[in-house]
């Protein structure tokens, strides 16, 4: 039997499938066993988990479950390739959609700019904001300040994805030229270089040193997070190209954070902008920063005055019972 005849044999549209009148609906293999358990159990409105290896037939399964119903359904995919090949299976009534596109649907714009923007400072300024104003000779090799500033960075960065509390030699890339004496000698030079942005840091308690704190109002928000709190200081990092003309948002945006922290958690005394593409850390005092924006009451005031305005315009959205 041929291969086109044995897939024409074997496949069977679901009946809720064609009475559906779709003009669009994904050949379904016959089902095994657990599969038309599975899409029972679906159909019955069940909470249901599918653990399976790969290439046993998830997929298929969840496809033969989209056609069970005429009720919308999302099915997300890791990528890009794999939520395009899946709409080309699926029903209609069925989303195919790649988490970071669901993610950039729900709070895209709050980041836009950050993700417009580029990822890579040029070496040149990274230089210099390193201090590396002249080229290093090692043995009878010289290197460019530009090319320590390569290193330098990217020994941060292997740093920051291990699990290593200091920097460390592993931590140096590959160097073309040098022998171990030479590799001995940049080390002395870029250790300290890598290991500052953290030293002035190390001292700090961990509640002192926060990423990405979440803020007892966040809920109120349906979720709200900084980038850093450090010492006191809360920071918001922004990747603009045009630091003078910083919008209203990003000020705003950086006094809703101050805000809700409610109860005092972090004990916020300054807040920052740090613009990443620039190097450049902008401060306030706290009472610097609520002049500036206008305030007349003192922060306590404040917070609980936003705290009651989310929570009663929260509970006023709820719809009416009984």
């Amino acid at each position: 039997m041929g291969v086109a005849k044995l897939i024409a044999r074997l496949s069977r549209p679901f009946p809720e499938a064609r009475s559906a009148g779709w003009k669009r609906c994904a050949v379904v293999l016959r089902a095994t066993a657990e599969q038309e358990a599975a899409r029972e159990a679906f159909a019955a409105g069940r909470d249901l988990a599918l653990v399976a290896g790969a290439g046993t037939g998830k997929t298929s399964t969840l496809v033969m479950m989209g056609s069970a119903s005429r009720g919308q359904g999302l099915y997300v995919a890791f990528n890009k390739p794999i939520a395009a090949e899946a709409r080309k299976r699926f029903g209609p009534n069925v989303r195919c959609r790649t988490s970071h596109s669901l993610a950039h649907q729900a709070v895209g714009r709050r980041f836009q700019g950050r993700l417009d923007a580029s990822r890579h400072m040029p070496l040149s300024p990274t230089a210099r904001l390193l201090g590396l104003d002249r080229d290093l000779a090692v043995d009878k090799k010289r290197l460019r300040a530009t090319t320590l500033a390569r290193l330098v960075m990217e020994m941060v960065r292997r740093f920051c994805y291990s699990t290593d509390e200091q920097v460390a030699a592993r931590h140096l890339g590959a160097v073309n030229g040098l022998d171990d004496r030479g590799v001995q000698y940049l080390l002395s030079d870029q250790m300290a270089l890598a290991e500052q942005p953290f030293a002035a840091f190390r001292h700090l308690p961990d509640h002192r040193r926060v990423c990405g704190p979440v803020f007892a109002g966040s809920a109120d928000l349906g979720g709200a997070d900084a980038d850093f709190i450090v010492d006191g200081l809360l920071i918001d990092c922004k990747a603009t190209i045009r630091p003078h003309s910083l919008n209203r948002a990003a000020v705003q945006q950086l006094a809703g954070y101050l805000l809700l922290d409610y109860d005092d958690t972090y004990s916020i005394d300054r807040v920052g902008l740090y613009l990443s593409r620039h190097g450049s850390l902008i401060t306030w005092t706290v009472p610097q920063f609520l002049n500036g924006l206008g305030a007349r009451a003192p922060l306590p005031q404040l917070r609980r005055q936003l705290r009651d305005h989310l929570r009663q315009s929260k509970q006023a959205k709820r719809p009416a019972h009984g």
